[in-house]
């Protein structure tokens, strides 16, 4: 009889990136908002992999809790790989062409040693899961990732920047650690399916500088009420962040942030405002 009154919900809207971005954060967050009913896993990853996609929006939806088919319960997932990879803005489209997104974007330069350093110590600490995920992924793309991590291995992250700069202008997705910062073509990419007002982006300084505030931003979206942040009992939002070994090569920096500018210009202009980026 249960059944009968109660329903999965679907997502009302989606975080879709950037890896590194703070979308944690963001995620404990709004999942003790009163609306929200979050999912048991922060990452679904749906509408990136092509294995659950094919299981369609009947196994999509029962990733998600159920509530009562009068709630105006909320729920979301925050799957970071969505801004980045080719073809998600459409699928995403196609399922829900009202879908709410949330974009949040962080200094590409300080986003990609963030992201090293992450894949460094999976590297180190975490092998067997790398290589059991290499082994889903094509042969081309195996081999492209297995040259990225011995590049890491040798622990030098200038050189691992020179490496991937060589490949900026090819059509390969993986390894996406300096690809993963051209936020322009992506938000260009939702906006050939989502009208600019679907979707907030976010910046990631500004969430750590002000998060109260931002969050009542992402409310004032979302057409939810807003609470007092700062008194929800967030715990281990912290846990995903990880200490440097060194600080960032100042070499390594300076050719990120010569990679980064015209880019990061074409974002600012798309957006009608300016991030302290360049």
């Amino acid at each position: 009889m249960m059944r009968l009154f109660h329903r999965h919900l679907a997502p009302g809207f989606l975080i879709i990136g950037t890896e590194k971005g703070g979308t944690t954060s963001f995620f404990h967050h709004l999942a003790l908002h009163p609306r929200i009913r979050p999912p048991a896993e922060k990452e679904v990853c749906f509408f990136n992999k092509d294995a659950l996609f094919a299981r369609g929006p009947g196994w999509y939806h029962r990733q998600f809790p159920t509530a009562p088919r009068w709630s105006d319960a909320l729920t979301f997932e925050a799957s970071p790989a969505y801004l980045y990879y080719p073809g998600v803005a459409e699928r995403i489209a196609r399922y829900a062409p009202g879908m709410k997104l949330i974009a949040m974007l962080r200094d590409p330069v300080e986003r990609a040693y963030s992201a090293w350093n992450m894949h460094r110590q999976l590297r180190e600490r975490n092998w067997d899961v790398v290589l059991h995920r290499l082994g889903t992924q094509p042969e081309h793309v195996r081999a492209a990732m297995l040259e990225y991590y011995d590049s890491i291995a040798a622990g030098d992250f200038t050189a691992t920047v020179r490496l991937l700069i060589g490949h900026i202008a090819d059509d390969r997705v993986e390894p996406g650690l300096l690809k993963r910062g051209l936020y322009a073509r992506q938000i260009a990419e939702y906006r050939r399916h989502f009208p600019a007002d679907q979707m907030l982006v976010l910046e990631s300084a500004r969430c750590r500088e002000n998060l109260s505030a931002e969050l009542d931003r992402v409310a004032g979206f979302l057409g939810i009420e807003r609470i007092a942040w700062d008194s929800l009992p967030v715990s281990g939002e912290k846990n995903h962040r990880r200490e440097y070994a060194s600080p960032m090569p100042e070499e390594a920096r300076a050719l990120l942030a010569d990679l980064y500018r015209r880019p990061n210009e074409e974002l600012f202009a798309m957006l009608g405002e300016r991030f302290a980026w360049n």
